[in-house]
């Protein structure tokens, strides 16, 4: 299934799950709108009530309490629920910076988009730049995520083989996080479809914390399909996440290497990139794959 969020364009309204990043020590350095949400929405969950009051008492904000921490996260799923469930929107906190990165939130996020899927938004409040952003609203739980930036290389061969080496070297259970321009979007997810396992999870945004914010995931094999057609808005720039929670591997012959490596430079790959984009797909060496169609060549 595709999730679809329109967080402050939908036709009807949705209740939201803030994650809204609190100050590291400086209590000044809460955000105005960071500020208006916690005193607006119907609840709060955070890491300490007792941390939580004294930040709300610096800004004269009163509200609704409840503890959500790393021994309760998990329990506290079916209160979160029931709240969303009746329309009521509320914000997830933690001490100190951003819920889910190194603290309480990612099992909260993720089993609250599974529960209630396209019933509610979940949005980044006051966490920092796009990626961070966009990773807090994923519901994705690794504890490992590497943000790559915007992606270097232009021609479409040189896009692939630069892509499948970062996706191959990173390790299982990482995130992958990059920018994409809204002129090459589609050409990058169509890629994304060609090499990952189609059940792989990707997320993209765009405008976050802007009038037209919209995040889109779900498997790539879908994610791909959603995106070429003509409801996909191409508008802003894009931050691309991908969920690694394998090694995307299985135990390959050498005759699957071999047939699978000259379909696609029979294609119009070079055996450069066909070798990095089986890589990524067997769990070969790259080096290993070009030098056996070389010898075969021969």
């Amino acid at each position: 299934m595709i999730r679809c969020q329109k967080t402050f364009k939908s036709t009807t309204s949705k209740p939201t799950l803030y994650l809204v990043g609190t100050p590291i020590g400086n209590l000044a350095d809460l955000s105005p709108r960071a500020q208006t949400i916690l005193q607006e929405v119907d609840w709060i969950f955070c890491e300490d009530t007792r941390t939580t009051e004294q930040l709300l008492k610096h800004y004269g904000i009163q509200n609704k309490l409840i503890s959500c921490h790393k021994f309760n996260e998990q329990s506290r799923v079916d209160k979160l629920q029931q709240i969303l469930a009746t329309g009521q929107s509320m914000a997830l906190v933690s001490d100190a910076g951003v819920p889910i990165i190194s603290d309480p939130g990612a099992k909260i996020v993720r089993e609250i988009l599974h529960r209630l899927p396209n019933q509610i938004n979940v949005s980044g409040v006051n966490v920092g730049p796009a990626y961070i952003h966009a990773l807090v609203a994923s519901g994705y739980e690794s504890p490992n995520h590497y943000f790559y930036g915007f992606l270097k290389s232009r021609g479409f061969e040189a896009k692939k083989r630069e892509l499948t080496n970062v996706l191959m070297t990173l390790p299982e259970k990482t995130i992958i996080v990059f920018y994409e321009s809204v002129h090459r979007i589609k050409e990058t997810i169509a890629f994304l479809a060609e090499i990952l396992p189609p059940t792989t999870s990707v997320m993209i945004a765009r405008e976050l914390t802007k009038t037209n914010e919209e995040i889109i995931q779900g498997p790539i094999s879908e994610l791909a399909a959603y995106v070429a057609a003509d409801q996909m808005v191409l508008k802003g720039e894009f931050v691309v996440l991908v969920s690694k929670e394998t090694n995307w591997s299985k135990n390959w012959t050498l005759d699957e290497i071999v047939q699978a490596t000259q379909k696609l430079t029979s294609e119009g790959h070079s055996l450069k990139a066909a070798a990095s984009i089986i890589s990524l797909e067997s769990g070969w060496p790259k080096n290993k794959i070009y030098q056996l169609m070389v010898e075969k060549q021969k």
